[in-house]
């Protein structure tokens, strides 16, 4: 897998809407690194002609890049060759539809990626998004309630994870996935929100997600499989907000989150006492979102977490973010921490610790640069779930340089360098990982 545990920043389903999380369609890119912002459409006579279609408008998107990985297992060392350079495409469409009544994106990729020296290896795939804002008809029919529906899928044999903050599907990159291995995943959420008064808002959610591995890559290593457990998860939140200030929020929040765990697929080491099974999380939080003068925001959401599973237990959770702006520069540090699924080697909960910060300033109109950083750890302790040792830890470094080079046409180059540790039992994996990536971009509308 190419996943390489990257960090992820977001909190539990019920703080994962909290300001601090910003969307993103497909936030994936080649080697676990995100996109780079996508760039002004390029126009022309295609443009033109798409845009008679009427109220939908098409925009074809590619991507090409090159890569260079240093270790395309996302493993330990197995003896074999563990750096390779890499070419991927991303041929896709954006499609975007506005009318009377609602205003809708949908996203598509398709993947393929070409390796130089592991030609084995060499796979085709497939990721979209779609968002639908449903808000001109709810308004219509009850004044100050709001309506959208979102959701992913993913097809992808190098599925991410800890890779990006911005995701809907943060049940299942912030669990642990390690090696290469095929899986299908999706998530699709309904969001609505009620205006009570200019200052009462009430919010609620529900969520579906669900992922299917199918099947592991056999190296020929010796390397003993661990299992890996497909799952279904049912969220629900519901929570009020108040605005106390012109400039603050506060407000108070309910969680559920229904985790079943499925049959594992690959070798049954360990983590078969709980496959099958599911496991209830109730979680409440109160939150505050306020700016602090013209350059800074903030917000922050900490509560408790129940998990209705012999032995129940109760963990603090947080997630909480710090925003800074001027200019062409802005920053943000964030701290989360919640019960997310371990669908790795064992079927159970995990405390997930996570902290971060990122750095972006535009040197000119064409030129913009961003630094980033972040820390992870995934234990079991404290969750009172299973006997056997379980710890994820990761730390990673990023950058990136884009240059506009035509409207719609841009080039980034990007790097990362992460350092991860997998501990199961009395067994300890330690493994570096750093990808360099050459990208071009371009969108014709």
């Amino acid at each position: 897998m190419r996943l390489g545990l990257w960090v992820l920043l977001a909190g539990e389903v019920v703080t994962a809407m909290s300001a601090c999380l910003v969307q993103a369609q497909v936030p994936y890119g080649p080697g676990g690194v995100p996109h780079p912002e996508s760039p002004p459409a390029v126009g022309g006579d295609l443009g033109a002609a798409l845009r008679e279609l009427g109220p939908f408008r098409v925009i074809p998107t590619l991507m090409v890049s090159e890569r260079y990985d240093s270790n395309i297992f996302a493993f330990r060392s197995i003896g074999g060759q563990q750096w390779d350079f890499v070419t991927d495409v991303f041929p896709g469409a954006r499609v975007i539809h506005s009318n009377d009544y609602i205003d809708g994106t949908l996203t598509a990729q398709a993947i393929a990626s070409v390796y130089v020296n592991n030609p084995g290896l060499n796979y085709v795939g497939a990721q979209g998004s779609f968002t639908t804002v449903f808000d001109k008809m709810s308004e219509k029919v009850i004044r100050g309630l709001s309506l959208r529906l979102n959701g992913t899928v993913l097809y992808y044999p190098e599925q991410p994870s800890f890779v990006a903050a911005r995701s809907l599907q943060s049940d299942f990159i912030r669990g642990i996935q390690a090696r290469r291995n095929n899986a299908i995943s999706n998530s699709t959420t309904v969001q609505a929100g009620y205006v009570v008064s200019p200052l009462t808002q009430v919010n609620a959610s529900y969520s579906f997600q669900t992922m299917r591995f199918l099947g592991q890559t056999n190296y020929g290593d010796g390397v003993a499989r661990l299992p890996l457990f497909n799952m279904t998860t049912h969220g629900a939140t519901g929570g009020l907000t108040y605005l106390v200030l012109p400039n603050h929020t506060i407000g108070a929040a309910y969680s559920f989150r229904q985790m079943m765990f499925g049959t594992s697929v690959g070798d049954e080491l360990v983590g078969g006492a709980f496959a099958g099974r599911p496991f209830s999380v109730h979680g409440v939080n109160a939150t505050w979102s306020g700016t602090l003068g013209r350059e800074w925001r903030a917000e922050i959401a900490p509560g408790l977490s129940f998990a209705s599973q012999v032995p129940d237990r109760i963990l603090w959770t947080v997630n909480a973010a710090l925003h800074w702006t001027r200019q062409q520069t802005s920053a943000t540090v964030s701290f989360s921490r919640g019960l997310y699924p371990s669908f790795f080697g064992e079927a159970g909960l995990l405390a997930s610790n996570v902290v971060g910060g990122a750095v972006s300033h535009r040197l000119s109109q064409k030129w913009e640069v961003s630094l980033g950083a972040n820390y992870a750890m995934n234990t079991r302790s404290g969750t009172g779930i299973g006997t056997t040792r379980l710890r994820f830890e990761s730390i990673n470094i990023n950058g990136s340089l884009r240059y506009l080079v035509y409207r719609g046409i841009s080039v980034a180059l990007t790097g990362s360098h992460g350092d991860f540790t997998i501990e199961q039992g009395a067994t300890t994996f330690k493994y570096d990982r750093q990808v360099g990536m050459l990208t071009v971009t371009a969108e014709w509308e």
